[in-house]
């Protein structure tokens, strides 16, 4: 039901946006981004075509289900490629909320996707208070919002790899912007030769660091090893994001300031996750229910290769081919690798969009970093830091599917709505006056 909410909070608003798009010219890039949107939802809509019998009974991997309806003495029926059309129905509507936020986003000027971006930052923040109390009451916390009686720190969310993912993006984002400030202060300041402090820019550098040491906090409290791994990298990726194109005494304050973050990171994670990481990173029962659904998901994406079972359909077809010696107590959700689940779900077309969203990407990426209209360094230095975050989340489903859960595919969506180049007025010029980064 909370994703049915979302999804029908969304339509006004994209209504509204796409609505607006006819006044609008936009980039190459924007262009490109929906058209892979559009490509997606098209193999879903396919998936959901009713063939004859003649037709489908063809299809790969069918062929027990067909014998099924002849041992029931039942002719057999136009059925489409999907073997659970309802999950694939409700695959396509899942797209609703990323395609309304990318939409939205690039049709926002430079002032208000900061303002967008600090809505994010502030309510990874307000998740990780979540945690914290999580922490505090223990099991029985009245904000345990999906599983009551857990123990893990998950603020809103349901899984702790979700809750880390949300947060090392916003990682990225934070760092990326603090620094960004701060070298942007630091020219202004030598330009003028003023040494009167700024107080705007003094509280939005101490709102950005104090930002960064609670998202920080929220991924050792989380204790997820990707979140861990993918939180030192978006540190890195912030600084060499940031610093290209500073030197001297401007480049030695955030230099000193990186190793700080990384030496806090350091300091949080030994009084929490020391021992229990440790102990993890050598493997335990999810490893090994990971690598045994893996291993058999592997073997069935070649048994419906190329046309695929259907987007939403790995629980029933998974559980169709499990046996006694491969199963587990529990109930397998996900592969807990993206990769293989497309190749199930989508076939071949799945992989052939997974190249053409890899693909823009890398123009995404290109584009912010040779694009020469931003207003000031702290624009470009997001726009650059947006565009990289999406290959962060990429990597991390290799092991679980952070890209399933709403908020942090609204998240993703954000991001690359403001790595685009912002739409312009048909006739009327740029929303925002370029300057010289």
């Amino acid at each position: 039901m909370s994703d049915v909410i979302a999804e029908a909070l969304c339509l006004p608003l994209l209504i509204a946006a796409c609505w607006r798009l006819r006044e609008q010219a936009s980039s190459l890039t924007f262009r490109l981004g929906l058209a892979v949107v559009a490509l997606i939802a098209t193999l879903a809509l396919a998936q959901l075509v009713h063939l004859p019998p003649t037709l489908w009974t063809t299809l790969p991997g069918r062929e027990p289900l067909a014998e099924a309806y002849r041992l029931a003495g039942t002719d057999l029926p136009w059925m489409g490629v999907s073997l659970a059309p309802v999950a694939t129905r409700q695959s396509l509507l899942s797209l609703l909320p990323p395609l309304t936020v990318f939409v939205t986003a690039a049709q926002l000027d430079f002032k208000q996707r900061r303002q967008a971006l600090m809505c994010l930052i502030v309510f990874a923040c307000l998740s990780v208070v979540v945690g914290l109390l999580q922490s505090v009451q223990g099991p029985a916390s009245p904000l345990r919002f999906h599983h009551p009686g857990e123990t893990e720190i998950v603020g809103f969310f349901a899984n702790r790899n979700h809750f880390a993912a949300l947060l090392y993006v916003c990682v990225l984002i934070v760092g990326a912007w603090g620094l960004a400030a701060l070298i942007e202060g630091k020219k202004s300041r030598s330009a003028a030769r003023k040494e009167q402090p700024n107080l705007a820019r003094f509280l939005l550098l101490g709102g950005l660091f104090a930002a960064l040491a609670t998202l920080l906090l929220g991924i050792v409290l989380a204790q997820s090893r990707a979140g861990f791994g993918f939180g030192i990298m978006a540190i890195f990726a912030a600084f060499a994001i940031t610093l290209p194109g500073t030197t001297g005494s401007v480049a030695r304050r955030p230099a000193v300031l990186m190793a700080l973050a990384v030496i806090l990171f350091g300091v949080l994670s030994v009084n929490y996750v020391l021992y229990d990481t440790l102990s993890r990173l050598q493997g335990g029962l999810a490893d090994n229910i990971r690598e045994r659904v893996a291993a058999l998901t592997k073997p069935l994406v070649f048994d419906y290769f190329p046309v695929g079972t259907g987007f939403g359909s790995f629980v029933p077809v998974y559980e169709a081919h499990e046996q006694i010696a491969s199963s587990f107590y529990g109930r397998v959700n996900r592969a807990h690798n993206e990769f293989l689940e497309w190749g199930l779900e989508g076939g071949l077309a799945a992989y052939v969009l997974l190249a053409a969203g890899l693909a823009w990407l890398v123009l995404a990426n290109v584009t912010a970093w040779r694009r020469k209209d931003y207003p000031g360094l702290v624009d470009a230095r997001l726009a650059r830091g947006c565009a990289f975050a999406p290959i962060l989340l990429l990597a991390h489903s290799y092991v679980d599917y952070p890209l399933r859960t709403i908020a942090v595919m609204g998240a993703v969506a954000l991001c690359a709505g403001v790595s685009v180049e912002p739409l312009r007025r048909v006739g009327g010029g740029a929303r925002t006056a370029p300057a010289a980064t």
